[in-house]
């Protein structure tokens, strides 16, 4: 049986399809048919049994295997877990800026709905929209339990500006290396809207009930099947933010990005002063 020894820890809506995409594409790594596993957080009282199977198809070949599930960066407990049953591993993580991610996030609550919601609703109705843009606290407990070393922070921008230089950062702080025919310059998960929201509601349950079953690896494979290009059509410009979500968001990121400034030692300037404007017109 085989743990992995690396995890993608998150946030979500943050490029963990393309991070995923390339390395499953990778010949020197293994990464399960599902992804978004979540034992550490969701599904732990299955047990560690349940687990290492996810990697049974790891061979001797692979020289990193991985977890990449978004959620875990959120949960202190799974930090704790992460640490007393792999103490050796890496973790990935890929910081966007909050305003965007908090659009993007907007896009998916949108795309599952049933009916029209604006923006100010989903707020109310999903506060993680903006729990999961407050990166500092969070990636701080990882720092402080397998030190900074062994967290590899990506930023969004970066990859939108160079995507073969963040793999490659990324691919060597797994020790496997960069190799050519990677699909590094595409976007694999372009904001969609439902074609029948009732149904992908419908779907959304189906799915969950699914990974609740155990059956993570038939619901990842669904994601890339023609059925998903059955339900979406490429998104249309969303409605425009208003002012008190605008406000509410500057409330609760800007103090954030300092500290996560401060944290990484990384400029993030551009955050702060983009992000009312990304917020308008993502």
């Amino acid at each position: 049986m085989t743990l992995p020894d690396f995890l993608y820890i998150g946030p979500p809506r943050s490029a963990s399809t393309w991070l995923y995409e390339v390395l499953r594409a990778h010949p020197r790594v293994f990464v399960p048919r599902g992804k978004d596993i979540y034992f550490f957080d969701r599904y732990f009282a299955r047990g560690q049994d349940w687990y290492e199977a996810r990697f049974a198809g790891a061979d001797r070949g692979h020289l990193a295997v991985g977890d990449i599930s978004h959620d875990y960066l959120y949960s202190a407990l799974a930090a704790t877990r992460i640490r007393a049953t792999i103490p050796g591993a890496r973790l990935l993580a890929m910081l966007r800026n909050p305003f965007d991610r908090a659009l993007s996030d907007y896009r998916y609550v949108a795309q599952w709905s049933a009916g029209r919601v604006s923006f100010a609703q989903a707020l109310d109705r999903h506060p993680t929209i903006i729990s999961n843009g407050l990166y500092a606290g969070p990636l701080g407990v990882y720092f402080d339990l397998f030190g900074r070393e062994r967290v590899h922070v990506m930023i969004y921008d970066d990859l939108r500006d160079d995507p073969e230089r963040v793999a490659r950062g990324m691919l060597e702080f797994l020790g496997v290396g960069f190799c050519e025919g990677l699909p590094v310059h595409g976007r694999a998960n372009v904001s969609a809207e439902s074609r029948a929201p009732w149904l992908t509601a419908l779907a959304r349950r189906l799915a969950q009930r699914a990974r609740d079953m155990g059956f993570s690896e038939a619901v990842g494979r669904l994601k890339y099947s023609p059925l998903r290009r059955a339900l979406f059509r490429p998104a249309t410009a969303p409605p425009p933010v208003d002012e008190e979500s605008l406000a509410r968001m500057r409330e609760s990121f800007l103090p954030d990005i300092d500290a996560l400034e401060a944290l990484i030692g990384r400029d993030l300037s551009g955050w702060k002063a983009q992000g009312g404007r990304a917020a308008r017109t993502a």
